[in-house]
This record gives structure tokens, C-alpha cells and sequence, in this order.
């Protein structure tokens, strides 16, 4: 596939003022420098089923926007996240997340858009993990 890894499981972390975040790792298969990235993101309850995640305004999928350097055959994104919890409300029913990336833009100017991300959403927005 060109571009970007697109299917990464997402990774929930605790800890940066006492708030849930979602860290996805981004791995860059191509020959350039990613300069951004925009990646989406479902959660799921214990049980497999989809949740509503995200803080402020929470959704079935939600979308966050990455400003990394990402040098060819690297991976980026383990070091931040966006937040799932935040104010006085410090739970969240997600336990589980499926992510992909929906596009990129690189240095060289370029940009890549996932072909596959309507696909991925349509196969598991607001369905059963199975």
C-alpha cells in the first residue's frame, strides 16, 4: 500500500493531568518526510460494541490532526495523543480503538489521502468488534 500504514490499534494512556488520552502510532512506508497527519478513530466498550469517545464533543468516529516529523520507514505518534477525558469528567467507556489514517501531507508539498478510509469507515463505524 502506498503512504501510510492505515490500520493501527489505538493505545489509551493515563497520566498527563490526571486525563485519558488516545496515542495511535504512525508508521511511514514511504521514501519522504511527513510534515502532517490526520487520523480517525473508533472506540469500543469492554464487550466489543462501539462507543461514543472523545472529550468536548464525543462521537462514534472522531478525527485528530498530527504536526510530526516523520522520516521515511519511522514511526511517530507514540509520544502524544488527543484527549478522551477532561474537565471533572475522568471516564470513559472505550477501552478499545481501531484507527486509521485518512491523510497526510508531506514536505516535498505533496498529499496523500487514504483510499481506503471510507471503506474502513463503512466496515466499522458503529459496529461489533468481531
Amino acid at each position: 500500500m502506498d503512504g501510510m500504514e492505515r490500520n493501527r490499534s489505538g493505545v489509551v494512556g493515563d497520566g498527563w493531568v490526571d486525563d485519558t488520552y488516545l496515542s495511535v502510532a504512525v508508521k511511514n512506508n514511504t521514501s519522504k518526510v511527513v510534515k502532517k497527519y490526520v487520523v480517525g478513530w473508533l472506540g469500543y466498550d469492554k464487550n466489543g460494541y462501539p462507543v461514543k469517545s472523545g472529550w468536548l464533543s464525543p462521537d462514534f468516529l472522531k478525527q485528530g490532526n498530527s504536526e510530526e516529523n516523520i522520516q521515511p520507514g519511522k514511526t511517530g505518534g507514540g509520544d502524544s495523543g488527543w484527549r478522551l477525558t477532561g474537565g471533572f469528567n475522568k471516564g470513559t467507556d472505550a477501552v478499545t480503538f481501531k484507527a486509521s489514517v485518512k491523510e497526510v501531507e508531506y514536505y516535498d508539498g505533496s498529499k496523500w489521502e487514504n483510499p481506503y478510509y471510507p471503506y474502513w469507515v463503512e466496515e466499522y463505524k458503529e459496529k461489533p468488534i468481531q
